[in-house]
């Protein structure tokens, strides 16, 4: 089981109303792209998916974060509070399942897409 950020796929919602298992209610989700499925709990912003193998077309290339207070980000050239826009991962990284679902965004000092780590960001809406 791994969880995956809502923006990496197409999901949407395909009960009506929650569902229920042995862990507590849910909503179950599939991709519109890939057809991958898998279920959200209590609104979490994640997906909680089975097949960790699919690759998307939705992906990060159209999401826009918001930098937090993060002090890390600031040897990117980078602002807390700033809203960029995600790019793709690179090729040399996309083989790696943690590196392709991560938010990549292309740092201005560095001259190439950098990594943005799970408290670095919120995704904006």
């Amino acid at each position: 089981m791994m969880h995956v950020h809502k923006s990496l796929h197409g999901f949407i919602k395909t009960n009506p109303s929650p569902l229920v298992d042995q862990v507590g209610f849910y909503d179950s989700y599939q991709c519109k792209n890939c057809g991958l499925k898998g279920k959200q709990r209590d609104g979490s912003e994640f997906i909680e998916v089975e097949d960790t193998n699919k690759t998307c077309t939705a992906g990060w290339a159209s999401i826009r974060v918001k930098l937090t207070n993060n002090p890390g980000i600031t040897q990117f050239g980078f602002s807390p509070g700033q809203e960029l826009n995600t790019v793709p991962c690179p090729k040399e990284w996309d083989h790696s399942q943690a590196h392709r679902d991560a938010a990549w965004v292309y740092s201005p000092v560095r001259n190439e897409p950098v990594r943005l780590l799970h408290s670095e960001y919120q995704v904006s809406y």
